[in-house]
């Protein structure tokens, strides 16, 4: 943390919140709202085409788009956030919207307490809002290029859908104009990492209050505040946090496995974006620290050891925004000589097809085949790998750095295990763990237990003929461990997190097909291995009947208990009935007494105009009593009548 001096707050100054798109500004602006800042009541949570759950302020964010697509140039581009491919920016006409903007600052400032909004656009129009704002302080917020890349080809939507390099440079245009202004108003701004924020909250938290005065209470740390808004975010709807929309995603931000191998490789592979990373990483208050930027050899022909321990084989076909956190987490196994290998089975996504080449031209080692399926790409892989060991990671999965290291340890250590596989963490809108069992051959014979990413000796492959390319759609991988459990090999299993696997929404449309093709698999595979089913039917068959037998039971007792549901439900329904009678009764009576009530009400106010009148006139004839007993002609008066009463000259009543 860099020491800074302390910025007296100023409640009519504001505060704005801006980052390059996807670069996290809505979670940087959750946490401080959380911690008591004023972001605007009406807020946005869809701003097209950002991620469900984007918290912007509705006025701000309208007000500037306007503004940047009267400032822009016609042309291919995306107007909306200020850029087009000329990145040409006329601001002559910005002093038309001065006063709508001064007007919406007015009644922000009304609220009486510190005030500010969050929207990406800002970072482009930063000196109009300073000269409106000249006491306004600044919260900025940047991300790798690769995580913002990976964020937006996430949404699949134009223009990025269509032109991927838009992206890179929309963030060198986005963090250019931040940095300019950063640099030229330091005292005023704050300049952090995302990742830093969910990683070192306190530290962030302690930089807000002494640098910009804001988040004054003490009571709340940085942690604390963090948990509410995990716990906000937490509760967003399926669909956004099932989207891959990972500027809301924890796994994106929290510092997880393969966060720094990540940005290491962005490096190697944006070098012109890395500079501009490089002077964010020098200048950040806060920032993701020396160790992101050191960049990695790729792993491939040339680089890689002449006899490598153990190959990675990753088949990738239109998953080109979670590839690089693949060969990442790849990148980071601790202790092996590794192999890399990445199969390219038939991409056609542009974004896909950029990451490959981006890839292939900072030497990885990259397989291109028409598409043919992950059996196909797997096969593609091993048969040019190198390694005694192989591992085939699936482009959307990530593995743990000791994986290789303890996979490799306990072959080499026996002779007659052929599989080692380990637990795996989950990703993709579930969090928790997914505790894979012990090897057992009879429960193996009813379905699969072992994901694919398993590591296992390239002379096993070998030996069953690699995967069968006839088998798809995730059977692949149970009928390629039940050929490796026909030749005889062990199975090892590690009680650990090896690896983490992203979990994949399925159509509900194509289950019906699903559930054709699973017949069909079941009597291809129950064909292939008769070794292993033949002597297991006979128990098989009885479990089956069994579960039969209680799926009939459990489905009789449904029956029951959805009849009983409906005559509860009918009985609701006429006591429901019964209560909007009661209810339409009630609300004649209710009216009827607002009716007294407000005849009550009338005649208090004419009771009270009397009073108030009465009042008046009290006061007005004490008043002229005042005025009558200070007069000498009083003090006078009540001489004369004592002496009358003295000389007795005083009638008596």
């Amino acid at each position: 943390m860099k020491d800074s001096p302390k910025h007296s707050p100023s409640q009519a100054a504001g505060v704005a919140v801006t980052g390059m798109h996807h670069s996290g500004t809505p979670i940087l602006a959750a946490f401080l709202r959380a911690s008591g800042l004023n972001l605007g009541e009406s807020c946005l949570h869809a701003d097209e085409p950002a991620p469900a759950g984007e918290d912007e302020d509705r006025e701000f964010l309208e007000l500037q788009r306007e503004m940047l697509l009267a400032c822009t140039v016609a042309e291919s581009g995306w107007r909306d956030w200020g850029w087009t491919e000329s990145q040409r920016l006329d601001f002559s006409c910005l002093p038309s919207f001065r006063p709508r903007a001064e007007a919406l600052v007015r009644r922000r400032q009304e609220a009486g307490r510190p005030w500010g909004w969050a929207d990406p656009r800002t970072t482009i129009l930063l000196t109009f809002w300073d000269e409106i704002l000249p006491g306004a302080r600044y919260v900025f917020t940047y991300r790798s290029p690769w995580e913002v890349a990976a964020s937006l080809a996430a949404l699949h939507r134009p223009p990025f859908l269509d032109a991927p390099s838009f992206v890179p440079r929309v963030w060198c245009f986005y963090n250019r104009q931040l940095l300019d202004f950063y640099r030229r108003h330091r005292d005023r701004c704050l300049l952090l990492e995302t990742g830093t924020l969910l990683s070192r909250p306190d530290e962030a938290l302690a930089l807000f209050r002494a640098k910009l005065g804001l988040c004054p209470d003490a009571a709340r740390s940085g942690a604390d505040i963090l948990r509410d808004v995990r716990s906000q975010l937490s509760q967003l709807s399926p669909g956004s946090q099932g989207s891959h929309h990972d500027d809301w995603g924890p796994e994106s931000f929290d510092g997880n496995h393969g966060t720094a191998g990540l940005r290491r490789l962005s490096a190697r592979l944006y070098p012109r974006e890395a500079q501009i990373w490089s002077d964010l990483e020098q200048a950040a208050d806060l920032a993701a620290g020396r160790e992101a930027m050191a960049v990695p050899a790729a792993l491939d022909a040339r680089s890689a050891p002449d006899r490598p321990t153990s190959t990675v084989v990753i088949p990738c076909c239109n998953q080109g925004e979670f590839l690089l956190a693949a060969v990442a987490s790849a990148e980071d196994s601790e202790d092996i000589k590794l192999e890399l290998i990445v199969v390219n089975d038939g991409s056609t996504d542009r974004f896909t097809v950029e990451i490959l080449e981006r890839l292939r031209a900072a030497g990885y080692r990259i397989l291109d085949q028409p598409n043919r399926g992950v059996s196909a790409a797997r096969n593609t892989g091993v048969e040019a790998a190198r390694g005694r060991y192989i591992l085939p990671l699936d482009a959307d999965n990530r593995i743990r750095s000791s994986y290789l290291r303890q996979a490799a340890e306990i072959l080499d250590a026996d002779p007659e295990v052929g599989v080692v596989y380990g637990d795996a963490a989950l990703l993709g809108g579930r969090s928790g763990s997914w505790r894979m069992p012990d090897f057992n051959l009879d429960e193996m014979s009813t379905g699969n237990r072992i994901d694919a990413c398993g590591v296992f000796r390239r002379e096993v492959w070998q030996q069953c003929g690699g995967y069968d390319e006839d088998v798809e759609l995730g059977w692949e991988d149970w009928d390629f461990w039940l050929s490796v459990a026909e030749k005889g090999w062990r199975f090892v299993h590690v009680n650990e997190v090896m690896f983490d696997y992203r979990l994949q929404s399925e159509s509900i449309s194509a289950s019906g097909a699903r559930q054709e093709y699973r017949r069909l698999s079941l009597e291809f595979i129950i064909g292939k291995h008769p070794a292993i089913f033949q002597p297991r039917l006979p128990k098989m068959f009885a479990d089956k009947d069994a579960h039969w037998q209680q799926a009939e039971a459990r489905a009789a007792l449904l029956e029951r208990s959805r009849d009983e549901v409906r005559d509860g439900l009918a009985a609701a329904q006429h006591d429901l009935q019964g209560l909007r009678e009661e209810l339409h009764g009630t609300s004649a009576e209710l009216a009827a007494a607002r009716s007294e009530l407000a005849a009550a009400r009338n005649a208090l106010e004419a009771a009270r105009s009397a009073l108030a009148a009465a009042q008046s006139e009290l006061r007005t004839w004490q008043q002229h009593v005042a005025f009558m007993t200070g007069t000498r002609a009083w003090r006078l008066r009540s001489g004369l009548l004592r002496l009358r009463q003295a000389l007795g000259l005083l009638r008596r009543a």
